[in-house]
């Protein structure tokens, strides 16, 4: 419920708001075959800076399942990958992330090129040459997220707390996961 309110959601709560509202955690299970196999299932490591972060589980859980924009980042600093849970996400990130997670529950890999080689964006602050431009597309064609009045998509922007639960539910929706 906090999330919902806020102007810009980190990192760490979308690990949470994923978890939570989506039950990604068992959703991924169901794709692995044996027991075993997913007992054996880890994050590669922990990052430092979720060592004491109040949503390290739920970090750890998505690492684990290797959320494609939910990796760790390089950071050149401390030359150590962290995680980074409290920068905003973007809404290009968010449409990344959550066409990730359609990939992973459908199996239907083409999703990541459904829209290569198309040669205008029917969004002008989307390129068709932009690394979100696919999931953009996909997100939107299927009425997960939504572009602006205006008609931009506002790819940049940091995603609010109530659009993504409800981007969330929408993919929830579109899935048939009650």
């Amino acid at each position: 419920r906090k999330i919902a309110v806020k102007d810009s959601v980190s990192r760490g709560d979308l690990t949470a708001l994923l978890l939570d509202e989506l039950k990604v955690e068992q959703l991924f299970a169901g794709r692995i075959p044996a027991k075993s196999q997913l007992a054996a299932m880890k994050a590669e490591f922990t990052p430092a800076d979720v060592l004491t972060h109040p949503f390290r589980d739920e970090v750890l859980t998505t690492m684990k399942w290797k959320v494609r924009g939910l990796e760790p980042k390089f950071d050149q600093t401390t030359k150590a990958y962290l995680f980074k849970p409290d920068d905003s996400v973007t809404r290009g990130e968010m449409a990344f992330i959550l066409e990730d997670v359609l990939i992973k529950l459908t199996g239907n890999e083409k999703l990541a090129t459904a829209f290569f080689g198309q040669d205008r964006s029917p969004f002008p602050d989307v390129k068709a040459t932009s690394p979100y431009y696919n999931a953009v597309l996909n997100m939107t064609s299927r009425g997960i997220m939504e572009g602006d009045l205006s008609g931009e998509f506002r790819v940049a922007e940091p995603v609010d707390g109530a659009e993504a639960i409800l981007a969330i539910r929408m993919l929830q929706q579109k899935i048939n996961i009650y």
